[in-house]
């Protein structure tokens, strides 16, 4: 992401919401869900699955999130403590999730061993979230 120098760790959370947003709205988007409703309807889902595969294998990192539940859930009559969402099976070599769940966001990083440094960037993680932290406390 191409950033000029920015000092507080929120103002540079702040430039790269602006940058994925400005992406998400991206045309190309709409006109790629168009093409792979077409292909759906003419060719049927698996020919849409390896289009999306095709996609997806050429990816290095792959960043996703899902708002949970305000407040607390239950589960067959036990109360859901905490909640995580992961994605298995993905040919990225870096995959990030987030959840948010009663409040609480929880991060989860998986990474293939022959490509990242796990411990290197846990380290790293840390050090962002704790930068934020302090930021956001000015």
């Amino acid at each position: 992401i191409p950033m000029e120098k920015l000092d507080n760790p929120l103002d540079i959370l702040g430039k790269v919401k602006e940058i994925l947003d400005r992406k998400k709205m991206s045309f190309a988007i709409f006109i790629m869900g168009k093409v792979l409703g077409y292909v759906t309807k003419f060719k049927g889902p698996q020919a849409t699955a390896k289009c999306m595969y095709k996609t997806l294998v050429n990816t290095t990192l792959a960043v996703t999130n899902m708002a949970g539940p305000g407040e607390q859930i239950s589960l067959a009559g036990n109360k859901v403590k905490t909640l995580y969402f992961s994605v298995s099976g993905v040919p990225q070599a870096l995959l990030v999730t987030s959840t948010t769940y009663m409040g609480s966001l929880r991060v989860q990083v998986i990474a293939a061993k022959e490509y990242v440094d796990a411990t290197l960037l846990s380290r790293c993680f840390a050090h962002c979230f704790q930068e934020m932290k302090e930021a956001a406390r000015i």
